[in-house]
């Protein structure tokens, strides 16, 4: 069965100067922490200042982020909200479209897809209004997502071409990374390797030029998923390990583990079994320390290799 490779979802907003320079220290400190994976300090800097006036929304929306990297949905959902009420006592439109479109990547990552696209839908009305072109171009790319997991894709190349105009009328660089990598899953899924190869490329052009690195990781592992598919061994053991590389020393948890199971599957198809468990058992590691169910499923995954390897 192909792999699926990795779609952005954007929840990213530009950064505007406040009047309380100490507030805006603390605020990018968290936010800094955030970035950097460090998603509980991050929290713990925000809950002092998330009240501040001068903030307006954005500490609540952080706070939401945060706890849609923890998996903490509904409790994200309630940060988000709060800092709807917040945003439009100020009319602050930007945060309002930006606050509904995290909401709908919640419900995306629920696969609630139909509820996903009308929060878009909600986000991209205001924007649009309001002519913020950040937030049409995160919008477009989101709805391209929802229309193309549904199937639709001539509405999906649509916007992930219109989430491109946008973002190159922008100059937005970390916009242009995730429409172009877009793009390349959308190729790959029409098998058209070539062109999906071209678009990951361009994508890591722009991702590199980050100061996060998280996006750039994104690709190396597309890059990897796509040459596995198309046969070529070593170009995706390359580019995995490149993608776990930088995983490891940002410390994303759940792209870790993604990263350890694609190089398992990548060796236990070579019959390479022993490193396929070597990389198993670092996951179960992983699922131990955090807690996780996937842990019964990856122990079973160790057994059956190792009956493969003492066959």
């Amino acid at each position: 069965m192909k792999k699926g490779i990795i779609l952005l979802f954007v929840v990213v907003a530009v950064v505007f100067s406040l009047s309380a320079q100490s507030i805006q220290q603390q605020y990018s400190k968290a936010e800094e922490l955030f970035y950097n994976g460090n998603y509980m300090e991050a929290a713990a800097a925000l809950e002092t200042i998330k009240d501040e006036k001068a903030l307006g929304s954005k500490a609540y929306i952080l706070l939401g982020r945060i706890s849609m990297a923890l998996e903490n949905y509904d409790r994200a959902v309630t940060y988000y909200e709060r800092g709807i009420q917040l945003a439009d006592q100020k009319s602050d439109t930007m945060n309002i479209a930006w606050a509904y479109n995290n909401i709908g990547v919640i419900h995306k990552l629920k696969g609630n897809y139909k509820k996903a696209l009308d929060y878009y839908q909600k986000a991209l009305i205001i924007d649009e209004a309001f002519n913020l072109k950040y937030g049409m171009a995160r919008e477009y790319n989101n709805i391209a997502n929802i229309y193309y997991i549904l199937g639709n894709k001539k509405y999906a190349q649509l916007f992930y071409r219109k989430a491109l105009w946008a973002n190159q009328e922008l100059n937005d660089i970390e916009g242009l990374g995730i429409s172009y990598n877009n793009l390349a899953s959308y190729h790959y899924n029409d098998d058209d390797y070539k062109k999906a190869i071209e678009y990951l490329n361009y994508a890591i052009k722009y991702d590199a030029q980050l100061p996060y690195k998280g996006n750039l990781a994104d690709d190396y592992q597309n890059l990897g998923i796509i040459y596995e598919t198309m046969g070529k061994r070593d170009e995706a053991e390359k580019y995995y390990m490149k993608s776990l590389e930088i995983n490891l020393k940002i410390g994303v948890y759940s792209k870790i583990l993604d990263n350890y199971e694609n190089l398992s599957f990548l060796y236990e198809k070579e019959k390479d079994y022993q490193k396929a468990i070597d990389y198993r058992e670092k996951m179960v590691e992983m699922d131990r320390k955090a807690g996780l169910m996937r842990i019964y499923r990856d122990q079973e995954h160790i057994r059956r290799l190792r009956m493969k390897l003492n066959q």
